[in-house]
């Protein structure tokens, strides 16, 4: 029953081990009601159930967490990060641009068009990158 005073340390916002201290809180409660009748070797088979009982319980949490960590990891891995889906836009809008602006001589307003959204890009682009998450601050 020592795994009852670590379990009850870890954060509650975690599901599997909120299961598990429910768990343990009812073998604990199941224990303490038949240590109080029955003979001495009756209450040493309830002690043991309820220690490999709590046992499983450990087992189970410890596999719900794998679980849960390497479900988030696939879900990470799957999905860009938001500065990264912000680059990737903005980098299609600069192919696009170019795209447009390529192949003919563009005549001066065409030429002054062209630079303005590029330069409103790249301030995009700066913006999404100050954004992200792990990016240098600002000085």
């Amino acid at each position: 029953m020592l795994l009852s005073g670590a379990a009850a340390a870890q954060p509650a916002a975690d599901p599997c081990m909120k299961a598990y201290n429910d768990q343990v809180v009812g073998i604990e409660r199941e224990a303490k009601a038949r240590q109080k009748k029955g003979s001495e070797s009756a209450k040493q088979r309830a002690a043991r159930t309820g220690e490999a009982r709590a046992e499983e319980a450990a087992q189970a949490a410890k596999k719900c967490q794998e679980e849960a960590k390497a479900k988030a990891a696939v879900e990470g891995a799957s999905k860009p990060p938001a500065g990264d889906d912000c680059k990737m836009r903005i980098n299609a809008r600069m192919l696009e641009l170019e795209r447009r602006f390529s192949g003919a001589a563009l005549d001066p307003a065409q030429q002054t068009l062209r630079r303005e959204e590029e330069i409103r890009l790249q301030a995009e682009l700066n913006e999404c990158q100050r954004r992200a998450p792990g990016a240098p601050a600002a000085r």
